[in-house]
């Protein structure tokens, strides 16, 4: 990928369009789909027959473009083609967004004051407005002329949800408008279409999405004091006074081995209630002294004891501060921060193993005064034995899980409170694991709605974990919850496209489309004589109806069909 953040990403979909016969006003706009741009109508301002230029950025091609469709009075949106063949690069849309994400826009902005060759800006949404909640309110940026047009980028998210038509004040930072790209698709389906096939065959951006899933500058946001509950705040005070006393203690053994300017800039921070990005900061520092540590020789006990206390620390610190009611996304990328500061940890503690590495009796006096330890030691050892075990105890329908359970309730519990996040993720799946099972003796099977909509949830959990499999292979944790959890989700089916939950040809209609969510792919062993496969409609339909809802979700006009297979 050419590109090392997704806002360069952002940059390189964006053009410049000129307005004929005007030196100085232009306005924004971006590809949406190959040749396909998306900007404002009243940048569009000029008989529809004439046509404008856009300028593609980094190549410095101009190219004339015509107008599509315009939306306007109704919508401020218009859709341009523009005469080229291929597009190298196209946003990935996706409406989602909350207040208080952090969004980054890029578009040419006037002459006097901007930067018409290019100008970034970072706004904050406040909400949605209007009769159908289509109008995202932004604040805390400049929003100059030239903007209109512009595409809004959802840090949180990683996707393009808005473009930008309104400023509140071209002089100060008061923020603008941006509306939701939801009509575009709904006015004109085939554009999805067109938009979903080009990120198929071009992956820059869903590899961006997939393969960095390093926190956005907008998740550590949420650890700021206006994102988190007074108690989050205390509790982390309480917790970094603690540990502040403890390294005083243990600094009698090993004077100058733990970084104290490091704990107390972020007990200055928790006061400021800018927690989160002075975590973002001291990770990235982290991380840089990890790389100069020599891995090979000894005499370093005191850098190495250091990193690995700052590790502890803010390990810690993230865990406390996720709120409950985070986006689930964003969660997942801050306890995958976690997870690589608990492997840091894990590195650091190998290296204390080579001689000189580490200070005897400082570990001595740790062990023998257990209120000197730190909570967050060896956590992700941790985590990864409850799984084991738990997979281990784990042997499918034959109800030895449920003799095992007492083995693992007290590592559960321990688990949740140490560490709420995951500590609540495993033991929601346990409690599925047993309500699916009990479920069944009831005479009930995945083919009901509630059932089928909980294993298409975990059918899309374990494609994401073969994905993060392939790309941190070292992660031996996530290979176990994959298991796990196909465990409860089920093992691919086998047979033909073609299929049908239970013989009944009244009550059981069969389904064929992949896009349907009531299309049986995984099922566990027991239930495997429940599903019906066959290799074309024709076969199908001597036992079955179509679903509608595969006809639909197919495009196919008409339910009369016989062997016909599906586009």
């Amino acid at each position: 990928m050419n590109h090392s953040t997704i806002e360069q990403l952002v940059e390189v979909c964006t053009v410049k369009i000129n307005i004929p016969g005007s030196e100085y006003i232009h306005g924004t706009g971006f590809f949406i789909a190959p040749g396909i741009i998306v900007t404002c109508a009243h940048v569009l301002n000029y008989p529809a027959t004439q046509e404008v230029t856009v300028s593609i950025r980094g190549n410095g091609k101009i190219l004339p473009a015509r107008l599509v469709h315009s939306f306007a009075p109704e919508i401020d949106l218009a859709i341009l083609q523009a005469n080229i063949k291929s597009t190298s690069s196209c946003v990935y849309v996706d409406n989602e967004i909350n207040p208080r994400d952090l969004c980054f826009s890029f578009g040419y902005t006037d002459p006097i004051g901007g930067n018409p060759e290019g100008d970034p800006i970072t706004l904050e949404c406040e909400g949605l407005a209007g009769e159908k909640r289509s109008i995202i309110k932004l604040k805390g940026g400049q929003v100059r002329p030239g903007m209109s047009g512009a595409p809004l980028l959802n840090q949180r998210t990683g996707k393009i949800c808005g473009v930008i038509n309104k400023t509140r004040s071209e002089q100060i930072h008061l923020g603008g408008e941006a509306l939701s790209l939801k009509v575009i698709f709904e006015k004109f389906p085939p554009l999805k279409q067109v938009h979903d096939h080009f990120h198929q065959s071009n992956s820059d951006w869903l590899n961006y999405l997939q393969e960095d899933v390093e926190p956005f500058r907008s998740d550590w946001s949420r650890l700021d004091r206006n994102s988190q509950t007074w108690s989050s705040y205390i509790r982390a005070l309480l917790f970094l006074v603690t540990a502040l006393f403890k390294w005083l203690v243990l600094g009698l053994k090993a004077p100058r081995a733990f970084p104290i300017e490091t704990i107390s800039l972020l007990i200055k921070h928790t006061l400021k209630g800018s927690l989160g990005q002075e975590i973002s900061k001291q990770r990235k520092e982290l991380s840089k002294r990890l790389i100069e540590v020599d891995p090979e020789s000894g005499g370093q006990a005191r850098i190495i004891n250091r990193l690995e206390s700052k590790a502890s620390i803010l390990s810690e610190l993230i865990t406390i501060l996720i709120p409950e009611s985070q986006n689930l996304a964003s969660s997942s990328r801050l306890l995958w921060a976690v997870e690589l500061i608990y492997e840091q940890q894990d590195l650091l503690n190998e290296l204390k193993e080579i001689k000189g590495n580490s200070y005897p009796e400082l570990e001595h006096f740790r062990n023998k005064f257990i209120f000197l330890k730190t909570s967050s030691d060896k956590r992700y050892r941790k985590i990864d034995k409850v799984i084991s075990k738990l997979l281990s105890k784990y042997p499918g329908y034959d109800r030895g899980f449920l003799a095992y359970s007492h083995v693992v309730l007290d590592d559960l519990v321990e688990l949740t409170l140490t560490s709420p996040v995951m500590g609540r993720f495993i033991v929601s799946e346990v409690y599925n694991y047993l309500r699916n099972s009990i479920s069944t003796v009831e005479g009930k099977y995945l083919g009901d709605e509630d059932e089928d909509e909980y294993a298409i949830l975990v059918k899309s959990v374990i494609e994401e974990l073969e994905n993060d499999i392939k790309n941190y292979p070292r992660l031996i944790v996530l290979k176990k919850m994959k298991i796990l959890l196909e465990n409860v989700a089920g093992k691919p089916i086998v047979g033909g496209p073609y299929r049908a939950w239970g013989k009944s040809k009244s009550k059981n209609k069969h389904h064929f489309s992949r896009k349907c969510k009531f299309y049986p792919e995984r099922a566990r062993p027991h239930e495997m004589n429940k599903i019906s496969c066959y290799d074309s409609h024709e076969q199908a339909r001597e036992n079955h109806e179509p679903c509608k809802t595969c006809i639909s979700a197919e495009n196919i006009e008409s339910i009369d069909f016989i062997g016909d297979e599906p586009s």
